[in-house]
């Protein structure tokens, strides 16, 4: 190096010292002008040189940065002068060049903690892990107080799914480093992959507090709330994050998710479609895009969204989406059998690849629910989906083989809230078994803490993102006997199925339909709702036991009854109820309501509200081209309490049983206030759910087998008063032995006793 007179020296020095001080400050322009000046006296000043191009680097000017930082190494090889240029040709993408700067600043000073975490920077954008962790642990030898080393460590166990170490990591930096926000932001995200939520949630909202403008800890909050359901808090912290940055996709994806959990999937398309817009290559987004889309029934423009974020990430498990997607409301019977044809076929394509699949909760997660509102004996194609799920080699097939004192049963299902259908049916039963003969144990899925029934029992909740943990915590239960109340209805349960988690599996009605599944052993019906040929619609062995399986509390209807014009009726108005999901309402099914429509001028089709508005705008389409006629008197309700429901079917004419997939609960509901239920049995179950409630009754006069007949007898009833009275009599009469059916739990332990001795 040239020398220069110490007067000369001193005056960079002070000038360096200047330079510094805009430089920390933000004061870029400042400090340029400084470090020019110095080179402008000295054109080869190695620190000028050197923080020259660090500003270079902060401008993005990366080239002028690299010219500068070398023309300093040239004056003077410092470690610290080759580590920043290591970090701006890492920020070129040029990592391998990155490396050789950092190994020649480990030349000249071995111990360089900043070096070898350079080195880990590196090699984890290459993704070599293992050499990424070699260097942060001689970081941590040379400095076991870098906090940023254990945050880099515990993002790689973070990555490869080692929670718990991850969060000794985590927590190990944020000890020796506190004002840490991403490591913070870290913490939180691992608590919250623990389940650990009142430590992520406090994670959060401490960043919150400290940094009010930073996005990310709103958004992660936000995704807490919504795994709790709490959609609400959800929601605001989603807007909170959009409001601060209008470009964050995660949170207009994520808001848009709660829209989609709310049941309003043109709020959800609206915003995955900003998202989209925002970042085309955003995966989730356009994944989610996909699925809103079919689950609106706008199925060209969804399986495109699909087929887009394949390409952006191939995924075995967004094949199977595709595959495996159906419409909710079909147009025509083609589209019926197209549907069904396509599902079928596809699945078989997909069985004769070699699919990679890790967990199908977050890569499928869906199930083949609308299978079973074709109208056709869906057997076939869930034998195919099956086939293809069992082939993945994701199950545990070994059941717990030490003894219980007695008979270990477990209850599963997501649903099993006192105000769901499947807890109406079902948690009389569990309820009320004998604890002398059962110990009990009861899975929720989800988070509530508190159990709806009231008797002995083990309580446990499962998590409906974690199949491995659920697994284990239902092995580890040690069951003799596990039955799902319901197969096909959500995605944990469904895959939960094709594991042998128990020495015996049995599924129930809930989901009426045949799981395909050779890790289920028996169905649990009634021979009042099967048939002779029954046995050839399932996979499992069919049990037909004398009773329904169920215990139905009755419900209590209020007094006095609230007239048609709260509901917005006319008192001459003949009120046809249909208060049945509208996915139920099979094409097959149209002619009749308007033939009964036309035959009584003063009727009204009256339907429920659907769970997406675009599912009543389809089925009114459709209506449109089969019933164009009587359109005008189909009313689609809004969504009412339970207590309006009750007084509803109470002041109805009659109701109409859907063909193919009728009323289980909705049945239930009306025989129970006396209102007659017109139903045209089929030859599978779940078309034959009200005929089995009348035949458990002993009545007959409201089953047909013939549209002619369905729509002559809903006439009749909607019309002729005295006969509408006459069969609601008779029906209040003999109602009695549907509800707290005590039968039906005693022939349930027979059946239990008989398999587990």
């Amino acid at each position: 190096m040239a020398s220069h007179p110490p007067h000369a020296e001193q005056s960079a020095s002070q000038l360096i010292d200047a330079a510094l001080q805009h430089h920390m400050a933000g004061q870029l322009q400042q400090a340029e002008a400084i470090y020019k000046k110095i080179l402008a006296q000295n054109p080869h000043h190695p620190e000028a040189l050197h923080l020259l191009g660090v500003v270079y680097s902060q401008y993005g000017q990366n080239n002028l940065a690299i010219e500068s930082i070398q023309k300093a190494i040239e004056q003077s090889p410092e470690p610290l002068f080759y580590n920043n240029l290591g970090v701006v040709f890492q920020s070129t993408g040029n990592v391998e060049k990155s490396i050789e700067c950092y190994e020649h600043a480990l030349q000249y000073k071995p111990n360089d903690a900043k070096a070898y975490f350079n080195l880990g920077v590196a090699y984890q954008a290459l993704n070599n892990a293992d050499k990424a962790l070699h260097y942060y642990q001689q970081v941590l030898q040379i400095n076991p107080n870098f906090a940023e080393a254990y945050h880099n460590i515990g993002f790689i166990f973070y990555q490869q799914n080692q929670f718990q170490e991850a969060l000794h990591c985590y927590q190990q930096g944020l000890r020796l480093k506190p004002d840490f926000p991403d490591l913070q932001i870290n913490l939180g995200n691992v608590y919250h992959k623990l389940n650990m939520f009142p430590q992520a949630i406090a994670c959060y909202e401490q960043l919150i507090k400290t940094e009010p403008t930073r996005v990310t800890p709103f958004n992660n909050l936000g995704a807490i709330h919504r795994e709790l359901g709490n959609l609400v808090e959800a929601s605001d912290l989603f807007q909170k994050a959009i409001t601060l940055d209008p470009a964050c996709t995660a949170a207009l994806n994520n808001l848009a998710l709660v829209y989609k959990d709310q049941y309003q999937l043109k709020g959800a398309i609206t915003y995955l479609k900003k998202a989209v817009d925002t970042d085309p290559n955003f995966f989730d987004a356009q994944k989610n895009l996909g699925e809103a889309l079919i689950s609106a029934g706008d199925m060209e423009e969804g399986l495109q969204a699909y087929e887009k974020s394949v390409a952006l990430q191939p995924s075995d498990g967004l094949r199977i989406r595709m595959a495996t997607a159906l419409p909710p409301i079909y147009q025509t019977l083609k589209e019926v059998d197209d549907w069904h044809r396509r599902f079928i076929d596809e699945v078989t394509q997909l069985q004769n690849q070699s699919l990679q699949i890790q967990d199908p909760i977050t890569e499928i997660s869906i199930t083949p629910f609308l299978l079973a509102y074709q109208g056709r004996n869906d057997k076939t194609a869930q034998q195919a989906l099956s086939k293809l799920y069992e082939s993945l080699n994701l199950w545990i097939q070994t059941p717990p083989t030490t003894s219980n004192p007695k008979p270990k049963i477990g209850f599963i299902s997501r649903f099993l809230s006192k105000n769901h259908t499947i807890g109406k049916v079902f948690l009389g039963l569990v309820e009320n078994m004998s604890r002398e003969k059962f110990e009990i144990v009861l899975f929720n899925i989800g988070h509530s803490h508190q159990s709806p029934v009231t008797a002995p029992h083990t309580y446990i909740n499962l998590f409906p993102s974690d199949l491995p943990k659920a697994c284990q915590t239902i092995g580890n239960q040690n069951l003799d006997v596990l039955i799902y109340l319901d197969i096909g209805m959500e995605p944990l349960t469904y895959f939960l199925a094709f594991n042998r988690l128990a020495k015996t599996q049995c599924v129930t009605w809930g989901h009426p339909t045949t799981t395909a599944m050779d890790t289920i052993d028996y169905y649990l019906s009634s021979e009042l709702f099967e048939t002779k040929s029954s046995d050839d619609y399932y996979s499992e062995k069919l049990v037909r036991f004398k009773s329904i399986p169920a215990y139905y509390t009755r419900p209590i209807l209020d007094e006095p009854l609230l007239p048609k014009s709260h509901f917005g009726f006319q008192d001459a108005d003949h009120l046809y109820l249909c208060p049945q999901s509208l996915f139920k309402f099979h094409p097959d099914f149209d002619e009749i309501l308007g033939d009964i429509l036309r035959k009584d001028i003063a009727g009204i089709l009256v339907l429920a509200n659907a769970y997406h508005a675009q599912w009543s705008e389809r089925l009114l389409q459709r209506f449109q081209k089969t019933l164009p006629d009587v359109l005008d008197r189909i009313r689609i309700l809004d969504k009412m309490s339970y207590a309006e429901y009750l007084h509803l079917l109470s002041i109805g004419n009659v109701m109409l049983d859907t063909l193919h997939f009728g009323g289980g609960n909705t049945s239930y509901e009306a025989l129970a206030m006396g209102t007659p239920v017109v139903t045209m049995p089929g030859s599978l179950l779940r078309g034959r759910m009200t005929y089995g409630l009348y035949t458990k009754m002993g009545i007959k006069d409201c089953i047909v087998d013939s549209p002619k007949k369905y729509v002559n007898l809903a006439v009749k009833l909607g019309t002729n008063t005295d006969y509408r009275q006459k069969i609601h009599q008779k029906i209040m009469q003999a109602h009695s032995v549907l509800f707290e059916d005590h039968g039906a739990v005693s022939e349930l332990e027979d059946f239990l006793s008989q398999i587990t001795q």
